[in-house]
């Protein structure tokens, strides 16, 4: 927020817009996201909202209706899947100028995300959208293309009057400018989170439009958190907390009884240090050994998201709980890339029935979003 506060007292025409996909999946664990955020847009004051294939969750209607948000949003998706009815377009009105918004889906895309439902004609729907909008003397005008890129293109270079071309599909890619068509800008809207476009589109006193411009800020460190956001932030982290279950033991649970996590329960990288000194000495310097620490130094030790690739065996048997009864299973152990240990400890090493770690083992956290320089046979080095 203290970015935008500060782009606000700036530029007091400024327009806050989403190009769409702020949600990070539409079914498993983190589809809670795409509604909450658009509960946290809404606060924040956006001005309009696009959706994306990511933000087409069940209970995205649910959250716009709770947050009164619908009159955010904007989407050429028909409502089979949005769930709601929403305008294809909207128009922005600042003093001394009007933005007219459109969402322009792939033909493509729109059958598949659309389903049985006929596709339309998108240059037609363009140039006919375009065309109200002269008539209502709109000032300036910015499409939400969701499709692929060379698509946007081909048709951005038939419309040179549209100004601001928002591709809609980031790909794990920061939010970029993909090309300049004439005076207009096509970007990348990406979808990572860690940086805003401030993009400036101006025209002269005689009517035409100077070249468009586009500055990447990076959301880090050197931007003051604002006091603001603290409840609104805590908020969304307590819709992403698992549900407490019931208190665990004090100590891990004794091998023994029925089932594979009983006779083989998590154990916790301590309990191999005896056996394996020089190799833990490696890991106990790596950052994998303080992973859990970065969660706590960002107040997001309780965020369901981070904690599966951040501690040992989270939502699996005899795995962390987030309770003090697990602190052993915090950070990337040991078990995190080897399995379970509580067989191999208890026969002192002489059942070795971990599975052998592949590149496989790692993207499933060290993903493209997250890790986009990993290199396994790098990486491993660091651990072991």
């Amino acid at each position: 927020m203290t970015l935008l506060d500060s782009l606000r007292s700036k530029h007091p025409d400024l327009i806050v817009l989403d190009g769409g996909n702020f949600g990070e999946a539409v079914t498993g664990p983190s589809a809670w996201k795409a509604g909450e955020q658009l509960k946290l847009l809404k606060q924040v004051g956006y001005d309009a909202v696009c959706l994306g294939q990511n933000d087409l969750t069940a209970a995205l209607a649910e959250a716009a209706k709770q947050a009164k948000a619908q009159d955010l949003l904007f989407s050429s998706l028909v409502p089979s899947k949005t769930k709601m009815t929403l305008p294809p377009a909207k128009i922005i009105a600042r003093t001394g100028y009007k933005l007219g918004v459109l969402s322009l889906v792939s033909p493509g895309f729109n059958r598949e995300a659309n389903g049985s439902a006929p596709p339309y004609d998108v240059e037609a729907f363009l140039s006919e959208q375009l065309k109200a909008w002269a008539a209502q003397k709109i000032d300036f005008t910015a499409v939400v293309f969701l499709g692929p890129e060379e698509e946007l293109l081909a048709i951005g270079r038939k419309h040179p009057e549209v100004d601001v071309w928002l591709l809609t599909q980031g790909r794990h890619q920061p939010i970029r400018l993909i090309e300049n068509l004439g005076d207009a800008l096509v970007v990348s809207g990406g979808d990572r989170g860690r940086e805003v476009g401030f993009i400036k589109v101006e025209k002269l006193k005689s009517g035409e439009r100077s070249a468009a411009s586009f500055q990447q800020l990076i959301l880090n460190d050197r931007i003051a958190d604002s006091p603001k956001a603290a409840p609104l932030l805590e908020s969304y982290r307590a819709a992403g907390r698992p549900a407490q279950s019931a208190p665990a033991p004090s100590s891990p649970p004794p091998p023994g009884g029925n089932g594979a996590a009983s006779l083989n329960p998590f154990v916790g990288s301590q309990a191999c240090q005896e056996c394996h000194k020089a190799i833990f000495g490696k890991w106990k310097e790596s950052a994998h050994a303080h992973a859990f620490e970065t969660l706590v130094a960002k107040n997001e030790q309780h965020n369901a998201q981070c904690l599966s690739c951040h501690t040992v065996g989270y939502r699996e048997e005899s795995g962390y709980t987030a309770t003090a009864a697990t602190a052993h299973l915090n950070d990337v152990g040991c078990e995190s890339c080897h399995g379970r240990g509580g067989f191999h400890v208890r026969t002192q090493g002489r059942v070795v029935n971990f599975a052998t770690t592949t590149p496989a083992t790692c993207v499933r956290c060290h993903t493209a979003e997250w890790s986009p320089r990993f290199v396994f046979a790098e990486y491993v080095q660091r651990v072991h």
